[in-house]
């Protein structure tokens, strides 16, 4: 094999890679040398660059903010020899980072919240040095709340806000180069009554259920009040439903002495929202109709494309309706229902999403080699196609 290659930024997004020659050419003079890139990250297989004569190469045009390894064989008439070692890694020119993601409530109260998030995929090729939290009042313009917040400081307390209303927090990241492009953003309701913080359960422990919720329905907003003059009434106005067994004017979760909460709450129909992201799928609901206080969390379960074989993936605690999804085969249609969790168990899925598309991303493993010499020095090495190329051939 050559000499373990040398890759060095020459300017932009170009990167010049240099190598020596082998020290055995297999008793065949060496002809040429062929040229292997990695992009370590965000990630990628060996692709081939090029053949050349000379034991150097100028990559140019490569991807900005990428950390690439480079390889290098040398040839004869034989053939491709044995891959060197690879290089040490080189970034081409950094641009800005992906925006943050799963953004969450991990306690509210009635005047404040505090909100967490984890880092973007991808840093842009310098290491992110900031965050910027926006604040959106009801259904205002999205403005920064607070200073710029450090790297390693990825929760927030926010304070001075108001009982009962709605709010929606985003957050950016920013590296030397610039801020990404917001993070979706996450819709809370603050408490409405004075109460202590509530703090938000991010799993749960199911056991035998003995009062199983509804189902959710279609998303809309984040609740984290209980108050009767939540938003949540909005969806008993006009269903007959909910007020049975209850007297003239009184609350609807009330109701009579028969039937579980379920039986005198059941959810209109109603499909969970499934769509695509930069880095996989979103899936968002909304609040099942019931007795809203008693709800520790709900769970996602998937499948791919038509199947019925739906298999539980995530888990999320009570003030958050929706999950995202990462880690999914690349270009692949799934679908996802959502369950509600008491303390007491589990409930019933709802419907299916409509099918929604994961982005492309890497393929699966191919299949086990299978080697067998053809003879004193050669040997035949044969395996099978991946079962997913990842969404890109």
């Amino acid at each position: 094999a050559p000499g373990t290659p040398s890759a060095s930024l020459a300017a932009g997004t170009s990167i010049f890679v240099e190598w020596g020659s082998p020290a055995q050419d297999g008793g065949s003079a060496i002809v040429g040398f062929r040229l292997w890139r990695r992009a370590v990250y965000p990630g990628g297989p060996w692709e081939m660059c090029t053949d050349t004569e000379d034991e150097f190469k100028l990559m140019d045009d490569l991807p900005p903010g990428t950390l690439f390894t480079f390889g290098v064989a040398a040839i004869n008439a034989f053939g491709v020899g044995d891959f060197s070692e690879e290089s040490s890694p080189v970034y081409t020119s950094a641009t800005q980072p992906s925006p943050p993601v799963m953004l969450q409530v991990l306690t509210i109260g009635v005047d404040r919240l505090e909100i967490a998030w984890e880092p973007g995929m991808y840093d842009g090729g310098t290491a992110v040095t900031k965050y910027c939290l926006e604040m959106q009042q009801a259904a205002g313009e999205f403005e920064q709340w607070g200073s710029q917040l450090s790297a390693d400081q990825r929760s927030l307390n926010v304070t001075g806000l108001v009982g009962g209303a709605q709010y929606g927090f985003r957050v950016k990241a920013g590296n030397s180069v610039n801020f990404s492009g917001p993070s979706q953003a996450l819709i809370v309701w603050t408490r409405a009554m004075s109460s202590d913080d509530f703090e938000v359960s991010t799993s749960y422990m199911p056991v035998s259920a003995t009062t199983a919720p509804q189902p959710p329905t279609q998303a809309f907003v984040v609740l984290s009040s209980t108050s009767t003059t939540s938003p949540l009434e909005v969806n008993h106005e006009g269903d007959d439903s909910t007020n049975e067994g209850t007297s003239a004017g009184g609350n609807p979760h009330e109701g009579s002495d028969t039937g579980s909460p379920a039986e005198q709450f059941s959810p209109p129909d109603g499909q969970p929202d499934l769509e695509t992201t930069n880095v996989g799928l979103r899936v968002s609901w909304g609040l099942p109709l019931g007795i809203i206080a008693d709800v520790v969390g709900y769970s996602v379960a998937c499948a791919i494309r038509d199947s019925l074989d739906f298999t539980e993936i995530a888990e999320v605690g009570p003030h958050l309706l929706h999950a995202d999804l990462i880690g999914l085969l690349g270009n692949v249609a799934y679908r996802c229902r959502v369950a509600t969790v008491f303390a007491s168990g589990s409930g019933p899925y709802g419907l299916a999403s409509k099918l929604a598309t994961s982005p492309a991303g890497r393929p699966s493993a191919p299949g086990k080699p299978v080697a067998m010499w053809l003879n004193s020095s050669a040997m035949l090495v044969l395996w099978a196609q991946p079962l997913e190329d990842g969404g890109s051939a």
